[in-house]
């Protein structure tokens, strides 16, 4: 490919090859419609879980899991031959792939800025291999040893799909929860988490910051998908009974480990920051392959006004000790022409924001409008570059429920099936790190 920044998405063209939204190995499995009148190629997007919140209908059950399976296994097979400058990806324009759907489609999506603020700019041809913003280039190199990725995902935590009643269509009141507030049926919970999970391992970036995590998320005894996670990563998480809280995952094997001071911080979430779920968690991270200095990961979720927004990144600003350099990804709940206000008061003019491409979205919106937005955020140290960028299904995010089955009466006859794991898109971003004065890195 000309440049290795790309949107995946998925494709709304009739023909040709299909975006690999939810799973970029899966672009070549062929059109399947989903309920957003986007087509898609992955399986895991068409999953239909209509069971009860026992799993008592078994006929669902059991097709769902064996859809899953063979999801699972055609994408580890399909990851094998699409692997390297062999990747299929799907551009915002929803008919551009490169390596070897090269001869499907024409052209390629433009590189993107690591800025401050703004929207991505497509340079004359020639001038393709490389921006810069302020100093800060986008560099179209070819990913190497020095590359660390991460992927930024509010999963939308169960406790918050009241919002969604009209869409889940579950009437059964869960057990401890409000009868006014109805929240999704457990069967869908269990659904959107394994998809979750099982998205996050497929990709299995460095680093992930996750928001809107409840605490049986982690939990092996409540989310079964859980196990396979937690060998693969070391997680911290600060979380309020029964509510969603901020999350950061590293890697076991990755580019990065914990720090030997184990330095973890947090901010709880609370009604002076916003809410019980906009909270923050920061964790030093060291390179153990090399000798560059420890870094600050930092997942946050921010409230819904000015006021508590400037004052949980001041608090997370009080912990991230050392000096290091900050690497703060989040759920920022704004959009990127108002995110200079915060910027001025907060760490986060020192940093710089990865810009998409424009009209990307990364959220379906806020009840009752549902309105999409772009509200998830990632900010850099100045000296990193952004070598590819990735948004799920090309930015055009949608709720994770789908068209409630109605009967020949006409009445809606079980809960809506599940269509993605959550009502953001996840970001994945892949630096490159800035060179080291001593070259022995590996």
């Amino acid at each position: 490919p000309s440049s290795p920044f790309v949107v995946v998405g998925a494709c709304k063209e009739p023909g040709g090859i299909r975006g690999a939204g939810r799973n970029p190995a899966m672009a070549l499995a062929g059109p399947i419609p989903n309920r957003c009148g986007v087509t898609s190629s992955s399986p895991r997007q068409h999953i239909c879980t209509h069971s009860s919140n026992t799993f008592q209908q078994g006929r669902w059950r059991r097709r769902t899991t064996l859809t899953l399976r063979v999801s699972r296994l055609l994408a580890l097979t399909l990851t094998a031959l699409v692997s390297g400058h062999e990747e299929v990806v799907v551009g915002d324009a929803c008919n551009r792939v490169a390596g070897t759907a090269a001869a499907h489609a024409d052209g390629v999506t433009t590189p993107l800025e690591l800025g401050r603020r703004g929207e991505a700019h497509a340079e004359p041809e020639e001038h393709q291999d490389s921006l810069s913003t302020n100093g800060i280039a986008a560099t179209a190199t070819a990913t190497g040893s020095g590359a660390l990725t991460l992927l930024q995902w509010n999963i939308l935590a169960p406790c918050y799909t009241h919002y969604l009643a009209t869409r889940h269509s579950n009437t059964v009141v869960r057990e401890g929860r409000r009868p006014d507030r109805l929240l999704e049926a457990v069967s869908q919970s269990h659904a959107r988490w394994e998809l979750s999970v099982t998205t996050l391992l497929h990709l299995s970036p460095d680093l992930i910051t996750l928001q809107e995590c409840e605490p049986g998320y982690f939990n092996v005894s409540e989310n079964p998908w859980a196990a396979e996670l937690l060998a693969e990563y070391t997680v911290h998480v600060t979380t309020a009974a029964n509510r969603g809280g901020a999350a950061v995952l590293v890697k076991k094997s990755g580019r990065v480990a914990i720090s030997a001071a184990a330095k973890v911080v947090s901010v709880p979430g609370s009604p002076s920051m916003g809410g019980k779920s906009k909270s923050a968690v920061g964790v030093l991270v060291e390179f153990p392959k090399s000798n560059r200095s420890p870094m600050w990961v930092v997942s946050v979720h921010l409230g819904f006004n000015m006021e508590t927004r400037v004052r949980l990144l001041q608090a997370i600003e009080l912990e991230l000790t050392g000096g290091y350099d900050v690497l703060l990804a989040g759920d920022l709940n704004v959009e990127p022409e108002s995110l200079l206000e915060v910027e001025q008061q907060t760490l986060l003019q020192r940093l710089r924001r990865v810009v998409y491409q424009p009209d990307t979205h990364t959220a379906a919106g806020k009840f009752p409008d549902f309105q999409p937005e772009c509200i998830d955020h990632v900010y850099a140290p100045a000296a990193f570059t952004a070598t590819r960028v990735s948004v799920e299904a090309g930015g055009v995010p949608c709720l994770p429920y789908g068209a409630v089955p109605i009967d020949v009466a006409g009445v809606e006859c079980a809960l809506a099936p599940i269509s993605s794991a959550s009502d953001h898109q996840w970001v994945s971003v892949e630096f490159g790190l800035p060179p080291l004065a001593d070259p022995t890195e590996t």
